[in-house]
């Protein structure tokens, strides 16, 4: 196994939330560099949310649908899990820092999975930012093959792995839930058919993988 270089790229973003909650990207800035020698477990975790879609306020909650001040003018469901999956991330107020995963959503109201949380705790003028989970499929894109990672060209020899753990896990020295390996043109999971892709799996904000 080669050592390679993992390198996350950082859009600048500036949001607006005062009129129309516009969001605004620039070019990539720069980027985070950690090198990852080879036959070695090494923790990365993306530094960097992708690009957000929107960011914005708080304008009322009835319990699991934030309505967002403003008219925003999106699609019924432009937001449901599909290609990709999005999650709303708290910026103040008594939920500050929590992510939020968004099941549904209308011309300004989103439908959010709570996880456990009382939505309600969210309060007008809390500020909001809207953007979609990394996956394995763009975190490490097909692009990067042979600079980020190194597919594996035998399932009986897996080059590069991601191994994932599962969060809500408890004790020490646990095994990986899964690991993956890129094979034929998609991440593939150990143990599953090689005809399946995984590039959809998502990589939760403020989590690593191994």
């Amino acid at each position: 196994m080669q050592s390679k270089v993992i390198r996350f790229l950082l859009p600048l973003c500036l949001s607006v939330a005062a009129v129309r909650a516009e969001v605004q990207t620039s070019e990539i800035q720069g980027f985070v560099k950690a090198s990852a020698p080879a036959n070695t477990d090494t923790l990365v975790s993306p530094v960097f949310s992708r690009t957000p879609a929107w960011a914005g306020t708080v304008q009322s909650v009835s319990g699991a649908v934030v309505t967002v001040a403003g008219a925003p003018g999106w699609t019924a469901n432009q937001y449901a899990p599909g290609a990709d999956t999005y999650y709303v991330r708290v910026r103040g107020g008594a939920l500050n820092g929590l992510f939020f995963t968004v099941v549904a959503n209308g011309g300004a109201t989103l439908t959010l999975d709570g996880a456990g949380f009382d939505l309600t705790q969210l309060a007008a003028g809390n500020a909001l930012e809207l953007a979609p989970y990394w996956t394995l499929g763009t975190l490490y894109p097909a692009s990067q093959a042979g600079v980020t990672f190194i597919a594996t060209t035998s399932v009986l020899v897996h080059q590069t792995e991601l191994l994932v753990y599962d969060a809500n896990g408890v004790g020490s020295n646990r095994p990986a839930s899964a690991v993956y390996f890129y094979y034929s043109g998609a991440w593939r999971k150990n143990g599953a058919a090689t005809s399946v892709s995984y590039n959809s799996v998502l990589i939760g904000p403020d989590t690593y993988l191994l």
